[in-house]
């Protein structure tokens, strides 16, 4: 089926999230840390338009994938967000600098510019949308389908919930994604 194919590129670009991640952690020169990040950008932009077309289709909503207003959001605001990682050495909108962490050199803070409010808002933005369905996945349909929501939702909320702590740094781990 169609959604199974978004979950297998949605997984793909989670595996390939995940390798360039620890590319990044076992890279030590500030340059090489910032390339692998920006492949990060690529990897988790592809895994998170994938992963809301799947939940999309998953829940019945596909048709809205039809919508050109909605094909056009879903890749225009990545498409942006990986263009600002990749163009930042020339405006430096998304990072104006970058700093060693105190937990080794393996560590850096990226020091936010302006338009990581976009980024980050639009990227919540998306796991917002992918939540959301995956909570009206959740309520419709048979007893297995609902379950099979249930799971979805809650294994959506895992990540948010670790990306969020990222964010606010309750626990101080600076530079530690």
């Amino acid at each position: 089926t169609t959604f199974s194919f978004y979950f297998a590129v949605g997984m793909t670009g989670i595996t390939f999230w995940t390798l360039v991640s620890g590319l990044d952690y076992a890279a030590v020169p500030i340059p090489l840390k910032v390339f692998f990040t920006k492949w990060e950008y690529v990897c988790y932009h592809i895994a998170l338009i994938y992963f809301l077309m799947f939940i999309l289709s998953y829940a019945g909503y596909g048709s809205l994938l039809e919508n050109k207003f909605v094909r056009t959001f879903l890749w225009i605001v990545p498409a942006s967000n990986i263009l600002l990682a990749w163009t930042n050495e020339w405006h430096q909108w998304l990072w104006n600098g970058f700093v060693r962490s105190q937990f080794g050199d393996n560590t850096v803070i990226f020091e936010h510019g302006p338009a990581f409010l976009w980024v980050a808002g639009t990227g919540y933005l998306l796991i917002a949308s992918i939540v959301l369905t995956a909570w009206l996945a959740s309520r419709r349909g048979s007893e297995y389908a609902r379950r099979q929501g249930r799971l979805l939702f809650y294994g959506s909320l895992l990540p948010l919930l670790g990306n969020l702590i990222y964010q606010f740094q309750p626990l101080k781990f600076d530079g530690v994604d």
